[in-house]
């Protein structure tokens, strides 16, 4: 394992570690001594807050608003997929995308009914790489 003055031998992924999903402030943006980067940072970070703000709508209409952040980034693709076919961009007939979204709502309500721990449920939502 490769160490340096800036690294850590170990990782802390406790859930009392983990922060809130947080967006750069206009603050942070405005310090940034290149001005060709300043637009651009405004719009990603106006994208970034107009985007957050819709999904969190969504989870709302889900009944999922009180789901952790950190699961949220768990399904975060899997409900922006949900978002984009409903929007009519597409229609999955997929049996494997339907077995997906069914283990999406099985593990967010099993979370949210106390069935199952945070970490039962983001381990068996997580996807692992092939």
């Amino acid at each position: 394992m490769l160490t340096s003055p800036n690294t850590s031998p170990t990782f802390n992924t406790s859930s009392s570690t983990l922060h809130p999903l947080r967006i750069p402030s206009s603050r942070v943006i405005k310090k940034t001594k290149n001005p060709f980067i300043r637009p651009l940072l405004a719009r990603i970070s106006s994208e970034s807050e107009r985007e957050y703000q819709e999904l969190q709508q969504v989870f709302s209409l889900l009944g999922w608003h009180e789901v952790p952040d950190v699961l949220k980034v768990e399904i975060y693709d899997d409900v922006r997929a949900m978002v984009e076919e409903l929007q009519g961009s597409y229609s999955s007939c997929d049996p494997f995308v339907r077995n997906r979204r069914n283990r999406v709502h099985y593990w967010v309500q099993s979370f949210l009914d106390g069935n199952a721990s945070l970490n039962t449920a983001i381990e068996a939502l997580k996807i692992h790489p092939l």
